[in-house]
């Protein structure tokens, strides 16, 4: 449907690409939570498989946290994600990541 896919939370753009390498490895946390939320359209595959669980409270737009807003529910947070907020970084090829720890997703997508 669309040639590029841009991630926001609470209005800020946590990773942006084309959409293929996107859905098929994000590298933001949320990105790969949302990827890993589609469901399967086989129901053995669905059942069996893990997702990511995203934990803690969303937090109040009109009061984002300081540093980067995902880090209330992000699995990767550390002291230096509540102090700086991330930069928008290129990460492979035009890939952008807002996320001082990202890396490669590897996901699978199922064509509907």
């Amino acid at each position: 449907m669309s040639d590029k896919v841009m991630v926001m939370y609470l209005g800020r753009t946590m990773e942006m690409a084309d959409s293929k390498p996107l859905t098929t490895g994000p590298r933001h946390p949320y990105s790969q939570a949302l990827i890993a939320s589609v469901p399967i359209p086989d129901p053995v595959l669905e059942r069996a498989r893990k997702r990511p669980v995203l934990e803690g409270e969303l937090p109040s737009p009109l009061r984002p946290p300081s540093g980067c807003v995902f880090r209330t529910r992000c699995p990767k947070a550390q002291a230096i994600c509540t102090e700086i907020r991330p930069p928008m970084t290129d990460a492979d090829n035009g890939h952008m990541v807002a996320c001082h720890f990202e890396e490669k997703q590897e996901m699978l997508v199922f064509a509907r």
